[in-house]
């Protein structure tokens, strides 16, 4: 009996300091910066696009953007969840950014569940599908908080341009990104 509880405490303890070490090496593999992405703004949009697009980010440190600060990303026709992930070039740290929902005049509605804003590692924090806290709608894009769909439309003078603007908080929040990112690898 007692050989059987001495092997049980045995094989108790291996299995924790296992999970334990496993769960230590899992929080440092979420904590490290892919080399790749270091020093590099990273921008991702998870969400449903039924039809082919192309987003695009624009980025800048005033509130004009232009098509030289910008990247496109595909999207393809689906009704699944998928992630659109935009990389902004070596040092670069916009204090202001602005999302185009696609071009494809044909796409009428969207879903998106989150933007993620990640610098070295550092993510600006919000609440799952608070996003709009940080982009909002403009003339072209109507928010359904019931469907979670985004509505777009054309102006009265049929331009289809869907966008997200970045609001005051995102710029505040970006500032706040860069500062920690700072002081992160001052330590």
């Amino acid at each position: 009996m007692k050989k059987l509880l001495l092997s049980g405490l045995v094989l108790l303890s291996i299995f924790t300091i296992t999970s334990c070490t496993e769960k230590d090496k899992n929080e440092i593999e979420t904590t490290n910066v892919n080399e790749d992405l270091k020093d590099k703004l990273v921008v991702t949009v998870e969400g449903v696009f039924p039809k082919n697009d192309r987003l695009q980010l624009f980025y800048s440190n005033d509130s004009k953007f232009d098509e030289k600060q910008s990247l496109f990303e595909a999207v393809y026709g689906q009704t699944v969840l998928q992630e659109v992930v935009f990389v902004l070039p070596n040092n670069v740290k916009p204090q202001q950014l602005r999302l185009d929902l696609g071009e494809n005049p044909n796409q009428t509605n969207i879903t998106i569940k989150d933007i993620k804003v990640e610098y070295n590692g550092l993510s600006i924090e919000h609440e799952p599908e608070k996003f709009r806290e940080y982009f909002e709608d403009t003339y072209f894009t109507v928010y359904n908080p019931t469907t979670r769909e985004y509505d777009l439309r054309a102006n009265d003078n049929n331009v289809f341009d869907p966008i997200l603007m970045g609001s005051e908080k995102l710029k505040r929040s970006l500032n706040s990104l860069y500062n920690n990112s700072n002081k992160q690898t001052d330590k």
